[in-house]
């Protein structure tokens, strides 16, 4: 089943660990298990020159992880996306991302500090606004601190996440079905019902089937 998500958008110092910070207590105290995904543009830690991370992946290595009694860290070369990412998560009951306003396409969430900056995030994914300045528009706006508000918020926002996990999408070229992550099925499962709805004939539940054929050659 597909974990719902939700994205914590904002301009660099904006307050969105902050945020992320409180949900994350407010929401365990309810006895939810919550997984966070961090987008950042600075080194890792273990990049660090001289560290043995840094020195096994200058050798050539795809994967380090470190392990202590605490737990373990695996670090990965190279860049990965949003949808992979989240396939990787496992056994949590919500994921907090911070950033990844250009790749996600999921509910977001603007803190929103300095009005003199235009929004970050994508109009269409703005579900709501943390900040204590005026804000314009007709969506939901919040206080920086009213955490408790905000996790409710997140709640039921992610509830219709929960209720259409099971929509699937299927993509098959020339007959091989494409290996695709869930959060991808109800991205696509979820575009596609939406263009279709005002056609006649469509019904909730339905079951979509589109081909494209190849063009042919002579």
């Amino acid at each position: 089943m597909s974990i719902p998500a939700i994205c914590i958008v904002g301009w660099a110092n904006s307050g969105k660990t902050t945020l992320i910070e409180g949900l994350l207590r407010q929401l365990t105290a309810q006895g939810m298990r919550v997984g966070v995904i961090k987008h950042t543009h600075h080194p890792l830690p273990e990049d660090e020159a001289g560290k043995d991370t840094a020195r096994f992946q200058a050798a050539g290595a795809a994967t380090v992880t470190l392990a202590n009694p605490e737990g373990a860290l695996t670090r990965e070369a190279g860049d990965k996306r949003l949808t992979e990412l989240l396939s990787r998560v496992r056994d949590v009951d919500l994921i907090l991302i911070e950033g990844f306003e250009k790749q996600a396409c999921l509910p977001m969430i603007e803190v929103w500090r300095d009005p003199a900056l235009p929004m970050r995030s994508p109009a269409q994914w703005r579900r709501a606004v943390v900040t204590a300045s005026p804000c314009p528009g007709d969506l939901p706006v919040f206080a920086p601190g009213d955490i408790e508000a905000v996790a409710a918020f997140v709640l039921s926002l992610t509830a219709g996440q929960r209720g259409c996990a099971g929509a699937q999408a299927h993509i098959y070229l020339d007959g091989q079905e494409l290996s695709i992550v869930p959060f991808v099925q109800r991205m696509v499962a979820g575009v596609n019902r939406g263009l279709l709805s005002t056609l006649d004939g469509y019904h909730e539940g339905c079951e979509i089937t589109i081909r494209i054929g190849g063009e042919n050659k002579q």
